[in-house]
């Protein structure tokens, strides 16, 4: 049993100016349009809630992410926020573990009733020169968070082109590990991390800012580390998957209760306190489940009533679906898990709209949709469908999802 998550203010370091050896902005300007756009309607529960405010510091609105527009009439508003989708491939054929090249495809989701979404230009990641990324297509990679400070998006992933076969086995001092952001204006930084981030052999998951001067960077079983330039922390050892930072605090989720996480996982983790810069006393926290055979990816969290801390997390399991959770005094409970039917979800994006939450997920079927729904979050009746806005071409893959940035 666990209590209430506080909120607090997460201690920041000052944001580091990129250098030539270890940081490098790039514009992209290329374009792709592979994703198709669907319409399909959102099946709902109708059970409410009073008013809530989230107070997710990935999940800040802003005039650039969400707005709203009066057509005749109090009933007449509508209500749309962008979202940016990590794709991995480009349609042609790879091998697993061969790299390939990323995009960053937005949608603008319509949530004045059941969401919807509309395709925007896609924006492909550096594949050129020294600044080229790229990622396998691989179930455990491919996170994409928000900022704390709601300006940027990032991911980890390998400095590299695409085309080199078994990229994870290669050696970190040959393949540098980057952690990349992406600003509104449609700028890439790409920063070097040191070789502790990851171990050869290992997939490096996930990354988290929050301002783009300091990296939290998760790997398989090399844990979760604190990155500033090329300087690596450990601050906990466990085999762990998809970051998050929510209330001011440093979450990670794992399907592995290996060494470190026994008696933990599966589930969702808190790492140390806050946003921990030096090794924590206690390195892993439990927060919620076990369920078995659980096998967790993004995270959203929520506080959606007036007693401060977070009450509600939604967690996207690829075995299982989306997960809702409520605090219960002190008991993290499961209230729903919705799109069951759809081989489970791997990407979240999501936010309060009133009584509601309102989710944007990947799904872990083959191939991958991005899947709108809206779920009053008092409710414990499953979602079964939720609405398509798109789907992933052939050799393709949607994984991480996040709130567009800011300017």
């Amino acid at each position: 049993m666990w209590p209430r998550i506080p909120a607090r203010t997460p201690a920041r370091t000052p944001a580091r100016t990129p250098t030539t050896t270890d940081s490098t902005v790039v514009d992209s300007t290329a374009t792709d349009s592979s994703a198709t756009d669907s319409t399909a309607t959102d099946s709902t529960a109708t059970d409410s809630k009073t008013d809530s405010t989230a107070t997710d510091s990935t999940a800040t609105d802003s005039s650039s992410t969400d707005s709203t527009s009066e057509s005749g009439g109090d009933s007449a508003t509508t209500k749309t926020k962008t979202v940016w989708a990590l794709r991995v491939g480009d349609g042609t054929a790879v091998a697993t573990g061969t790299s390939a090249p990323i995009f960053l495809a937005p949608f603008t989701i319509d949530y004045t009733a059941a969401p919807t979404g509309t395709a925007g230009t896609v924006v492909a990641a550096p594949v050129t020169g020294t600044d080229n990324v790229s990622l396998p297509i691989s179930s455990s990679i491919g996170s994409l968070t928000s900022s704390g400070n709601g300006k940027l998006v990032s991911f980890a992933a390998y400095r590299a082109a695409p085309g080199v076969a078994a990229i994870p086995d290669t050696a970190a001092s040959a393949t540098k590990r980057v952690g990349v952001t992406l600003n509104a204006a449609g700028t890439f930084v790409v920063s070097d991390l040191g070789a502790g981030a990851n171990d050869a052999g290992k997939s490096i998951r996930s990354a988290y800012t929050t301002d783009g001067g300091q990296f939290w960077i998760s790997a398989e079983d090399k844990g979760v580390t604190y990155n500033v330039g090329t300087t690596v922390t450990s601050l906990a050892v466990g085999n762990v998957r998809w970051l998050g930072g929510f209330g001011g605090q440093l979450y990670v989720t794992s399907g592995s209760g290996s060494a470190g996480l026994s008696g933990i996982a599966p589930g969702l983790v808190q790492v140390g306190t806050g946003f921990p810069t030096t090794t924590p006393t206690t390195p892993f926290t439990k927060v919620n489940g076990p369920v078995t055979g659980a096998s967790p990816y993004g995270v959203a969290a929520f506080d959606t009533d007036a007693t401060a801390g977070i009450d509600t997390i939604l967690l996207c399991d690829s075995a299982k679906g989306l997960e809702k959770w409520r605090l219960e005094s002190t008991t993290w409970t499961l209230k729903a898990t919705h799109l069951a039917s759809a081989t489970g979800c791997v990407g979240l994006a999501a936010w309060v709209d009133g009584a509601d939450l309102v989710a944007v997920v990947t799904t872990g079927e083959t191939p991958p949709r991005i899947v709108a729904l809206r779920d009053p979050i008092a409710s414990t009746t499953a979602i079964a469908t939720g609405s398509t806005v798109a789907t992933a071409a052939t050799n393709t893959v949607f994984k991480g999802v996040a709130l567009a940035p800011s300017p």
